[in-house]
């Protein structure tokens, strides 16, 4: 699943506190004074200056430990964000991405929703939307959401990939053909969409056609187990055409592809 990487608005305050800046003065002036001659800053304003400094790095350390709070999941960070810019369309995104890996897919539908009421026009929202209504087993309005993050960015692979998963929970491998080649098109080492089309290929009896398409996507991810099993049963096949394919042929239709 893809994730902003642009940002719409400041993390700055997530990275430092702006007056963490004063801190480095007052180290530099610390040093200089205490360096000084004996006519310069006497004992006492040397001693007020200390404490000022030792004050000040335990305010910073506070404030320090309370936004490492914040950051202490991503869920955590991104309704911070969203409690002091309710219009950042990026927040409500990324944490609706978070909610979707962490299978709270209502609660990933319902701020992925308000992402796209503040940002409507925008293809990855619709297409992080669309996987989120997949998995939460909303097939239509995740084919919707794919095909309208496709209308804004006809190029965008990973929505192609997720029309051909759609239609592999149809079964029409055809159709899931086209869309993950169109994926491949526009992305020729896309890893997901050469196993997906190696798999369709594979259960639609193009062995060979398969197990190129499995291999490609192993010179890419070489430490993948799942693409290793695909081509694993593809090649027994290839050797023995009757072999059969076990527990597979009764797993659902998604078993061997690659669904975020």
């Amino acid at each position: 699943m893809e994730v902003g990487t642009q940002l719409a608005f400041s993390l700055q305050e997530y990275l430092c506190h702006p007056e963490s800046i004063g801190i480095f003065y007052l180290i530099g002036v610390a040093i200089e004074s205490f360096s000084s001659k004996p006519e310069g800053l006497g004992i006492v304003h040397k001693i007020g200056l200390v404490v000022v400094f030792v004050v000040r790095v335990i305010t910073l350390s506070i404030l320090t430990y309370k936004r490492n709070q914040v950051w202490h999941d991503s869920e955590t960070l991104w309704k911070d964000v969203l409690q002091k810019y309710p219009q950042a369309y990026l927040a409500y995104n990324n944490l609706g991405v978070y909610y979707c890996t962490k299978g709270k897919f209502k609660d990933a539908i319902t701020v992925q929703l308000k992402a796209l009421q503040l940002l409507p026009e925008n293809a990855e929202a619709h297409f992080n939307l669309g996987v989120s209504f997949f998995k939460n087993g909303s097939l239509q309005n995740a084919l919707g959401e794919f095909k309208k993050a496709l209308a804004l960015r006809p190029d965008y692979p990973q929505a192609w990939n997720g029309v051909g998963l759609f239609y592999v929970e149809k079964k029409a491998w055809q159709q899931a053909i086209s869309s993950f080649q169109k994926a491949l098109e526009m992305q020729p080492n896309f890893v997901d969409a050469l196993n997906n089309l190696g798999r369709c290929f594979q259960i639609i009896g193009r062995t060979d056609r398969a197990i190129c398409l499995f291999q490609q996507a192993l010179a890419i991810e070489p430490d993948d187990p799942g693409i290793y099993d695909n081509l694993g049963l593809a090649l027994a096949r290839a050797l023995c055409p009757r072999t059969p394919t076990g527990k597979r042929s009764r797993a659902k239709s998604t078993s061997g592809f690659k669904v975020w």
